[in-house]
């Protein structure tokens, strides 16, 4: 049974690589008509804040708090049961969004009355008064994933990003013909027709979560599961969802936040132009491997641990948390040392930059994000193993010592150094290390959740494979490469250096480290392959 995540784990991997794939299609447009503009930045920012939400929703707090305690009904009591509890949870879920709705919407219109007309502020605030109702169906859709996922039912939920990204698209080229620019335009003019496009997007973000909020009430329907509006609290199951929450949310809100609050510090202190929206690209990289790798991982560990903990099988449960952190650790090693050897390639590829400084911003961003990619992947794990054990308090104290080191990290390097936008993200970095290092020795010292030793043992086994890798993307960005390759390349085809180093590069790179970790035999690819 515990082999099983891995399995589930695929077909989650395979629908959120596509949906990747078409947030880089998404990305590489909107890196085209907005670059690093200003603009592009407030709605990088205004995005973050019902995006925040979607994540805690999503892929932590309510789906922590809920999925163990669903679990639980369905294994002590009937379907009728477990069905009004789901109902009841919905129900409250879409009260409480709808309250943060209005509040929100209503704050951000109070607050127009104070910033100046067109100013970074202005068109924030205007973003997200249209982006806040988004929250509420895309949580909601949330929710109804979990239960789905419960019932060992993965696809439907794992398509709703793939329609998140096609809608979004799709608003893009629409806004692109509805509101055009004509080279003489000036900036103002320029100026007034992006707020316009993004409003527009901004409609079709709100759109696409009323469609995924009735894709899956309408899968649950037909598997039985009509789920209503209740408000039966008093059960046993409705109260720890409750009590537990709040500090689930905190604690799973620990990486979000710390990406929120570099927002804001790059807003308020970075004197680079380019400093917000280029976070919001490098970030968009980085989920790549965070969206594929770790967050399924997971997010199919999550549900086998809690029932492997309610059905007290404590030596299950380690050596299911054990093996699913080694198999992450072997896809996530590789995935960080391609994106910092190929970090400018793939800038230029997946956004295509007009201008030179947004593509140096957003590499040197990429960078510094990368440098914490094998901590900011681990940490889902982490924080899903103490809430199946029951340990919420635990996150929660770490959580918040961690955002407060995250802030102060970030403003001592932003007024340190020159790094401008990446300064934020090398604090981010430095925090997830931290962060990590001392869930895993709480996780074995006091709750003996995780073998420490034993997943450390192979780190330098897994990077033996690694070397070769490395020393192959040393020649993909040497002068003889470049001669011998990407010249001919450029001559007779007529493509760019950056894709002929992205699209050679990244595969051979991977055979390579597959390749030689087959011929090693190692324990890691035999477990992930296995089905």
């Amino acid at each position: 049974m515990s082999e099983n995540f891995f399995k589930d784990s695929k077909l989650l991997g395979i629908c959120t690589k596509f949906s990747r794939i078409l947030g880089l299609v998404r990305d590489n447009l909107c890196g085209r008509i907005f670059g690093t503009s200003m603009i592009f930045g407030a709605f990088t920012l205004a995005f973050r804040i019902p995006n925040l939400f979607r994540r805690l929703f999503g892929e932590g707090a309510l789906s922590a708090a809920f999925i163990p305690q669903l679990v639980n009904c369905i294994e002590k009591e009937d379907e009728k049961e477990a069905k009004e509890f789901a109902s009841t949870i919905m129900s409250i879920t879409l009260l409480v969004l709808s309250f943060i709705c209005v509040i929100g919407v209503v704050g951000s219109l109070f607050a127009r009355q104070f910033v100046e007309p067109n100013s970074e502020w202005m068109f924030i605030l205007n973003f997200t008064i249209v982006l806040f109702p988004y929250l509420i169906f895309i949580c909601t859709t949330a929710l109804l994933g979990s239960v789905l996922n419960v019932l060992k039912h993965f696809l439907s939920p794992a398509l709703m990003p793939i329609i998140f990204n096609i809608i979004w698209i799709t608003g893009l080229v629409v806004a692109w013909y509805i509101y055009p620019s004509a080279n003489n335009t000036s900036f103002e003019e320029k100026q007034l027709i992006a707020h316009q496009r993004l409003i527009f997007i901004c409609v079709c973000i709100t759109f696409s979560g009323v469609l995924q909020l009735l894709f899956l009430y309408v899968v649950l329907m037909k598997k039985g599961w009509k789920l209503s509006l209740s408000f039966k609290t008093k059960t046993a199951y409705c109260k720890k969802v409750l009590v537990d929450f709040l500090p689930v949310t905190f604690s799973m809100a620990i990486f979000q936040l710390n990406v929120l609050m570099d927002s804001l510090i790059a807003v308020t202190m970075a004197e680079s132009k380019h400093a917000l929206a280029a976070l919001y690209y490098s970030d968009r990289i980085q989920q790549l491997p965070l969206g594929v790798i770790s967050i399924s991982i997971a997010t199919a560990m999550y549900p086998l641990l809690a029932k492997l903990n309610a059905q007290d099988k404590q030596e299950e449960f380690r050596e299911t948390l054990n093996k699913a952190t080694r198999g992450l650790w072997f896809l996530i090693i590789p995935s960080f040392i391609g994106i910092i050897g190929l970090k400018t390639a793939l800038v230029e590829v997946f956004f295509a930059f007009e201008d030179p400084a947004s593509t140096i911003a957003t590499s040197n961003a990429l960078m510094c994000y990368s440098a914490g990619l094998l901590f900011t992947c681990t940490l889902p794990l982490l924080t899903r193993s103490f809430y199946a054990k029951g340990a919420v308090h635990i996150p929660v104290r770490i959580g918040l010592v961690m955002v407060v080191i995250n802030i102060v990290l970030n403003i001592i390097l932003v007024k340190t150094t020159n790094l401008q936008g990446a300064a934020i993200a090398l604090g981010t970095s430095i925090t997830s290390a931290i962060n990590v290092i001392v869930m895993l020795i709480i996780a074995q010292k006091k709750f003996q959740i995780i073998s420490f030793h034993k997943v450390i043992s192979r780190v330098p086994v897994l990077l033996i494979p690694s070397a070769p890798l490395i020393a192959w993307l040393f020649f993909v960005n040497s002068s003889i490469f470049n001669q011998w390759v990407i010249i001919p390349s450029n001559n007779a085809l007529n493509l760019s250096p950056s894709l002929i180093i992205v699209c050679v590069g990244a595969p051979v790179g991977a055979l390579l480290y597959l390749g030689i970790s087959y011929l090693m035999k190692m324990t890691e690819l035999k477990e992930i392959m296995q089905r």
